[in-house]
């Protein structure tokens, strides 16, 4: 994958077109984008009402960029992409003296539409910065249980569940930073995307604590009377994604 990354990058800045200098570049550019890489949460809530929050991932989105040359060293850039963000965590517990783990995958489908101002400090350099207005579009969840000898079973009950409900905003906003090799076909670099919303629709996590153990407070009013009932516990949820996205751009107009 190193190998390859490489030699797009030396093919986009040696091209025979890259280095033209007598041949101004058109107004409008438009091309190919194709970006991946790792993502994750930040902002969380505490572990004891989400368990661990060691989530990994994996990022990629594909689709259209569009590029405006405002002058020689300015420039506006417009993606219209498709995306799928993964996240992944595996837990694990003893129950009746054997060992379980539970593998939990949230995967959500979006459009992606960021809109940049990039600026060439030198030849063949660039920095991005601006904002990226995120669409989720479906979403999707899993949860495997396998027993300590790796085979899945059913379901296993534990004795302390997530109060985390994953149901996902349908818009998010996000900041983007980047910056890389450019030339006259197209560009390689790294972009840094920051979630400024929360992901989750709902942004509370409502709890009950009765001094020994959390309860989820649905599951406390179901198990108790009208008379012994208490309001709830209410934690924040302002989860966030970040990706670093490596980015490939190329332009066929």
């Amino acid at each position: 994958m190193r190998a390859f990354i490489l030699a797009v990058a030396i093919a986009l800045l040696f091209s025979t077109n890259a280095l033209a200098k007598d041949d101004p570049e058109p107004l409008l550019r438009m091309g190919f984008h194709f970006g991946f890489g790792p993502t994750g949460y930040w902002d969380t809530p505490p572990k004891y009402l989400v368990d661990e929050d060691d989530w990994g991932g994996f990022a990629a989105d594909l689709g259209l960029v569009f590029k405006l040359n405002i002058n020689e060293t300015l420039h506006l850039l417009l993606e219209l992409d498709l995306g799928i963000n993964e996240v992944f965590r595996n837990l694990s517990w003893v129950s009746q003296n054997v060992t379980y783990t539970e593998e939990e995958t949230r995967t959500i489908f979006k459009f992606n539409v960021p809109i940049l101002f990039r600026f060439n400090p030198i030849d063949f350099v660039y920095v991005d910065a601006g904002a990226q207005l995120n669409y989720n579009l479906e979403t999707a969840q899993t949860k495997d249980y396998k027993n300590r000898d790796g085979y899945k079973v059913r379901s296993v009950e534990r004795e302390k569940e997530s109060l985390e409900k994953w149901k996902v905003k349908g818009e998010v906003t996000s900041l983007v930073f980047g910056f890389g090799l450019c030339g006259r076909s197209g560009d390689f670099g790294v972009r840094f995307i920051l979630d400024l919303d929360r992901i989750h629709k709902n942004d509370e996590i409502r709890y009950y604590y009765d001094g020994d153990e959390i309860l989820a407070y649905d599951d406390y009013v179901k198990s108790s009377s009208e008379k012994k009932r208490v309001k709830p516990v209410i934690a924040e949820n302002k989860t966030k994604m970040w990706t670093i996205q490596f980015v490939i751009n190329y332009f066929f107009l």
